[in-house]
């Protein structure tokens, strides 16, 4: 098997994490990121009509579906998401 090598970006917080993701014993994560993704995307398209509307169909983690939005409330105190004016179930990336 040959060797190969990958330049990755400068940025040394880039270059940790991408180490950290494919370390020995952490298979887990590169499906963990893809269902949190899948998530956000569907937060911010907005086209949900209700909570269970953002569960992660056909995940590819073996996180609940229903587990993402139960970390609405963590992702709305740190900022990253806001609940929509107007509405008690609907909620967005924040754009700042």
């Amino acid at each position: 098997m040959a060797e190969s090598s990958v330049e990755l970006p400068a940025n040394e917080e880039i270059k940790q994490l991408s180490h950290d993701i494919v370390r020995e014993g952490n298979q887990y994560a590169v499906p963990l990121i893809r269902d949190f993704y899948t998530f956000l995307a569907a937060l911010d398209e907005e086209a949900y009509t209700g909570l269970a509307d953002l569960d992660v169909k056909d995940a590819q983690s073996e996180m609940p579906p229903r587990a993402w939005r139960d970390c609405l409330s963590i992702l709305q105190k740190q900022g990253i998401v806001e609940k929509s004016r107007g509405t008690t179930t609907k909620y967005r990336l924040d754009s700042e």
